[in-house]
């Protein structure tokens, strides 16, 4: 079977006006496809080739190509495994037996120039909620439990931020919670001057129940963090405070943390230097995601988020099991020159993932720049930044980060 696939079969029995429409709008799809595919030297299937309606699927015995608009979005295929590209064509296999397209090196200079000229690692220092705030609305269906893992839960706003965002319960309030518990707001990202939106209810999904699990190592903000959550009765509405250190587990079992110190202090992690808190230690037990995954029994974990200043890598090793399920939708970290990031190469992450089957990009305030299948030497560049990953199954997240690049 050699590309280009031979032209669509005469219609069996008359048709009306919809569906020669239908059937325009798959030729059309065709003839693009056709030139995506045009330098293609091979495309093997074992089975005689199909157009599928309006949806502009060319569906194969063993697999099927999946173009949007005449865009591959990609190539899915069985276990018969008929399909081979290869990657010099623009698109490459991952583990799932999907395909991602890959930047040209000209595509590769371009969005390391766009990211660049936004203002580069600078420009994802507070990375946009709007994401996911989308992807909220666009949720389709009544979800029986939705569960979202804060590791490094410091001063409580992202994981307040999520589980108002999700649960749509306005109780969730970072303002509130702050001024009772004196954590500081962040000058840089104003966490107090913007609350998940609460959206009308006709117009998003129902959750049956939101789970939130908060994770903070630091002593001081965990009694801080419990203090707030029993005071607004938060723990009543599945939000918990898990006072543990996160990690792979390649080490021991407690690591030493300060015991006091000033609260909402975010710059101390496992390993990391102590300055200008009481240097009275105090042992915090460690834990994986994935061992607490198996010990609350949970199903899945929909969103993580990671900021355990610098052992962020070390987190996703210790979470391989829960991301190789693909329940997780959404995961963020942060990456710079602090901790274990001093010397780790982020593409040793990224490509982690990749086999993960996660797409990951750099998260701006109003814009995103791809980093899966588009690296640039000049990303490595150890510098306070965000990174956000969506797995490739979820369709709707792929078209909200799509709506954001280049935005």
């Amino acid at each position: 079977f050699v590309w280009p696939p031979p032209p669509l079969p005469p219609p069996q029995q008359p048709r009306g006006p919809e569906d020669r429409e239908r059937r325009a709008d798959a030729r059309r799809t065709e003839k693009k496809l056709r030139h995506f595919y045009g330098e293609m030297s091979q495309l093997r299937a074992a089975g005689d080739l199909e157009t599928i309606g309006e949806s502009g699927e060319k569906e194969f015995r063993e697999g099927r190509v999946v173009a949007r608009d005449g865009v591959v979005v990609g190539v899915h295929q069985n276990q018969a495994d008929s399909l081979r590209v290869a990657s010099d064509v623009g698109v490459v296999q991952n583990q799932a037996g999907g395909w991602q397209k890959v930047c040209t090196p000209s595509e590769v200079e371009a969005n390391a120039a766009s990211f660049f000229k936004a203002g580069g690692f600078k420009a994802t220092r507070c990375p946009s909620s709007k994401l996911l705030e989308a992807y909220r609305q666009q949720m389709p269906g009544e979800l029986d439990s939705f569960n979202v893992l804060v590791v490094g839960c410091n001063s409580g706003s992202d994981g307040i931020a999520m589980a108002r965002l999700f649960s749509q319960n306005p109780a969730f309030n970072y303002s509130s919670f702050s001024r009772y518990t004196k954590f500081p707001c962040g000058k840089l990202c104003n966490q107090c001057g913007h609350e998940a939106p609460i959206f009308p209810t006709e117009t998003v999904s129902k959750m049956s129940r939101v789970t939130t699990h908060c994770f903070e190592a630091l002593p001081i903000n965990f009694r801080t963090l419990k203090k707030g959550a029993v005071h607004f009765s938060y723990e009543n509405m599945d939000f918990h405070v898990v006072g543990a250190a996160v990690t792979d587990h390649n080490g021991p079992s407690k690591v030493p943390f300060p015991r006091d110190g000033k609260v909402g202090k975010e710059s101390i992690g496992i390993g990391n230097k102590v300055t200008g808190v009481a240097k009275v230690m105090t042992l915090v037990p460690t834990q994986t995601v994935d061992k607490y995954v198996q010990l609350k029994e949970l199903k899945k974990v929909d969103i993580l988020l990671i900021d355990t200043e610098g052992h962020d890598a070390k987190v996703l090793k210790g979470a391989i099991s829960t991301l190789e399920s693909g329940s997780v939708r959404y995961v963020e970290f942060e990456y710079h020159g602090i901790g274990l990031w001093k010397t780790l190469q982020l593409k040793e992450t990224i490509d982690y993932l990749d086999n993960l089957n996660y797409q990951c990009f750099w998260i701006g305030e109003t814009q995103v720049w791809p980093i899966t299948k588009c690296w640039s030497p000049q990303f490595e560049g150890h510098s306070w930044s965000n990174v956000g990953c969506y797995h490739q199954t979820y369709t709707s997240l792929s078209e909200i980060f799509a709506s954001f690049v280049d935005s």
